[in-house]
């Protein structure tokens, strides 16, 4: 496929590297005496960098938590370090548990949500979990914690709930919704007690104000009733978040009753069989008996013009509930004959009969309140919330010194290293662009406190969805209803005043200062597709970047700014070319190995246009031994037609830098940290079979601490430098007969497979996935290029090829 590359020259260079070092807690009674009290820690670490050659950037394969008072598990010990170094008047946030309401309303309110439309099995699907777990809790419905609810739905199988449709359980949904669907069980946290909502003539005013100033296709004339709604919550009692909820359910929203299913069905219809079987009831059921109980559009034409019955009123509203049922069922038929026996059949059909309500407009001021776009759902709590007295906003604090995990804090240190250097400035400044998050300014403290305590001037760099939105808009005014929008959260204006502040002034005067005094930005792991949306817009098909970006390109082109990022910051910097006549690199957004075999790309699991651009030397990927992505890497690269694809291990970074003296323009890609990275070239992978996928000659890398990827764009071509830390292994010995793994699609198990197979010095293994329909054998070769390097439990390797084939 790719044959027609220049081919590949490879060069084995032990060269020497020194090893990342991890820090570990002092006791306060060996304190360092450069500490300064309580946060700005100076911790020497002895690092592994790229010393002659301009730092561009930094991609970290996520999981690198430090110490902090919200992650004491992440601590040697948190209280002993705050109690040296911390404030005593410092108001400190901590680990919470977040109860979880499973009230009726909430249930009703996530279900409604428009994110749902695009899956009608995954909406059918959660609202049946949620339904079902409500069912097991008792009277209180509501879970103490967060993580009790997660563990619980993500264990729902259909032996709990026969009704699930088919492929959907609990775990699919909880792992394979969009970010959009995810961020609708935020809102089943029970609201922060603390917020009261008084609505009063003043307030109603301000709703009606609001409504009446937004654009007329904003909302429905049966929508733009919930001016009248809010004038009916009017009174001088103030309210919590769900008691004004369930108040809208008791406003009567003024929506006429088209059709009533049950009480057609039940009552009005079987009073108006007459003795000879002639009545509208028998009319309807044995026109669909007819055909089986099969209902299809041509069933209801019939019924339509049916001559006969008692009723024309009855025969309208039969012919409007069995539309809606064939509408909502999205199918040219429905059948309802799955159960034998005529009444089993019946019963079917009349229990989904009978669910069908229609109407003109809405029945409860909740009703509407739920089907209103969730901004001004927002802007309307914004009008009603009372003022927020006495609150001081808890702060998240780091101990850096005091992690456990000294490679996540070396990678920090070299971020903050990197930039010092290139700066000439000892204390560089680095932005932290929290944008990966739904709620940006949650992480907002962690990140700040991280940077500062590695040696840098941190600040936040207020660039968000809502940001992107807001001020594209020029509607920054409606900045916090965005922000709750996209977080589905209320009121994150008032419960991170500090932040808000900085996010408004940025939509009023834009960032060109901010981001041209950083000297580096690190972005935040989360969602990638979040930080897309704050930097890129479509104008229908056409790719538009934003002034932010274009100018972080600019900056980092100039080597004035390096970018990093871990998790989704890191998967977000792909993009751009490889060489200027390659295809773009696509951004990976979501997918598992084995679904990304058998289905491929399209617009739920990749972005064709890139992410960022500011690494283009090929597709990234992170967490990415820990969950088996290496077939998912190749599958993108193959189905893109790029060179390369690039998967960083957690708690790992690969560091890159260009050099461009003695007339060799060349770019340094270095690994550091507890794992490696996998690089995929595709020079000469041949795609065997597409739907599902196979391939043949894939030619894989995998490095790992002080190990290099050089590479030298004018002669396409690159090197692999081994760091001298290692062995190298002699492979001699022939294959295992069979597979040696079978289930090498999942965790870790593709990365031990092939480092177990190289360690006993086999020339190659086969490993099966456990799933098959089709069943998937992955091979790996090693020829007479391949060489592995053993480091402890670590082996590093280049030219080892793989070969994906399926039954």
């Amino acid at each position: 496929m790719k044959s027609n590359n220049t081919p590949i020259s490879l060069a084995l260079t032990l060269a020497a590297a020194a090893v990342l070092a991890g820090c570990n807690a002092s006791s306060k009674d060996d304190t360092p005496e450069t500490v300064q009290p309580p946060f700005k820690v100076s911790v020497e670490f002895p690092l592994t960098t790229i010393s002659d050659g301009q730092m561009r950037s930094q991609l970290v394969g996520g999981a690198g938590s430090v110490c902090s008072s919200v992650q004491p598990d992440d601590c040697d010990d948190w209280d002993e370090y705050w109690a040296y170094y911390g404030d005593t008047s410092a108001k400190v946030a901590v680990a919470l548990t977040e109860p979880v309401e499973m009230s009726q309303v909430k249930i009703d309110a996530l279900v409604a949500d428009p994110s749902w439309e695009t899956d009608p099995d995954f909406k059918v699907g959660v609202e049946l979990i949620l339904n079902y777990l409500q069912g097991q809790l008792g009277d209180d419905l509501e879970y103490a914690d967060w993580q009790d609810f997660r563990a619980d739905f993500i264990g729902t199988t259909n032996a709990e709930v026969p009704a699930l449709p088919d492929d959907v359980d609990g775990e699919s949904i909880w792992f394979d919704s969009s970010s959009a669907q995810y961020a609708t069980f935020e809102g089943l946290k029970k609201a922060d007690q603390r917020l009261n909502y008084t609505v009063t003539e003043a307030k109603s005013a301000a709703v009606s104000a609001m409504v009446n100033a937004l654009a007329a296709d904003t909302l429905t004339d049966e929508q733009d009733v919930i001016k009248t709604v809010v004038a009916g919550l009017v009174s001088t009692d103030a309210r919590k978040q769900d008691e004004l909820l369930l108040a809208l359910k008791g406003i009567d929203a003024g929506g006429t009753l088209l059709a009533d299913g049950d009480a057609l069905y039940n009552s009005d219809l079987s009073y108006l069989v007459d003795d000879d079987n002639a009545g509208d009831f028998f009319r309807l059921v044995d026109t669909l008996d007819a055909n089986s109980f099969i209902l299809d559009q041509a069933i209801i034409d019939a019924i339509d013009v049916q001559s006969g019955w008692d009723s024309s009123e009855h025969q309208d509203e039969v012919v409007l509930i069995l539309q809606a049922m064939l509408d909502e069922s999205g199918e040219v038929s429905v059948d309802y004959s799955n159960n034998t026996g005529e009444g089993k059949n019946r019963d079917v059909f009349g229990d989904a009969f009978s669910d069908v309500v229609l109407r003109d407009g809405y029945e409860t001021g909740l009703d509407l309140w739920n089907d209103l776009p969730g901004t001004i759902r927002y802007k309307i709590l914004e009008l009603l919330i009372d003022d927020l007295t006495d609150y001081e906003r808890a702060v998240e604090y780091v101990g850096l010194s005091n992690s456990v995990n000294g490679d996540a804090v070396g990678l920090y240190q070299a971020f903050v290293e990197q930039a010092r250097d290139a700066s000439g400035k000892e204390t560089p400044t680095i932005l932290v662009m929290t944008s990966s998050s739904a709620n940006s300014y949650a992480a907002a403290d962690y990140y700040q406190g991280v940077f500062e305590q590695a040696g840098a001037e941190a600040r936040w760099l207020p660039l968000d969805r809502a940001y992107r939105k807001a001020r594209d808009e020029a509607q920054c005014d409606w900045l916090a209803a965005y922000h709750s929008d996209y977080a589905s959260a209320a009121h994150l204006d008032l419960l991170y005043p500090d932040y808000f502040e900085s996010h408004m002034t940025a939509c009023e005067q834009g960032l060109a200062s901010e981001i041209e005094a950083a000297d580096g930005i690190f972005i935040n792991g989360g969602d990638q597709v979040r930080t897309f949306d704050a930097l890129v817009t479509f104008d229908g098909a056409v790719r538009q970047e934003s002034a932010e970006l274009t100018q972080i390109l600019a900056r980092q082109a100039a080597g004035d700014l390096i970018i990093g990022g871990t998790s989704a910051g890191a998967a977000v910097q792909g993009g751009g070319k490889l060489l200027n006549a390659e295809p773009v690199n696509p951004m990976i957004t979501a997918g598992s190995a084995y679904d990304a075999l058998v289905n491929g790309y399209d617009s739920s699991n990749h972005e064709p246009t890139g992410g960022m651009g500011t690494f283009p030397w090929g597709v990234t990927d992170t967490h990415f031994s820990e969950r088996a992505r290496e077939t998912r890497l190749v599958r993108l690269v193959e189905e893109a037609d790029v060179r390369f694809g690039f998967g960083v291990d957690e708690t790992t970074a690969l560091n890159v830098a260009e050099h461009n003296g003695e007339g060799t323009h060349r770019v340094v890609m270095q690994v550091t940290g507890a794992g490696g990275v996998y690089i995929i070239d595709a020079a000469e992978l041949v795609a065997t079979a597409d739907a599902p996928f196979e391939a043949n000659n894939v030619i894989t890398h995998y490095l790992t601490e002080g190990d290099r990827f050089v590479w030298y764009p004018q002669s396409e071509t690159y090197d692999i430098e081994f760091a001298d830390t290692g062995t190298e292994l002699t492979l001699d010995q022939t294959p295992a007969v069979g597979a040696t793994n079978n289930d090498v699609l999942y965790e870790d198990n593709y990365r031990t497979w092939v480092r177990n197979t190289l360690v006993a010095g086999e020339t190659g293994a086969t490993g099966t996935s456990f799933e098959d329909d089709p069943q998937y054998t992955l091979t790996i070769s090693a020829g007479a290029d391949t060489v592995a390097v053993q480091k402890g439990d670590q082996v590093s390797y280049q030219n080892l090829t793989l070969d994906i084939a399926h039954d």
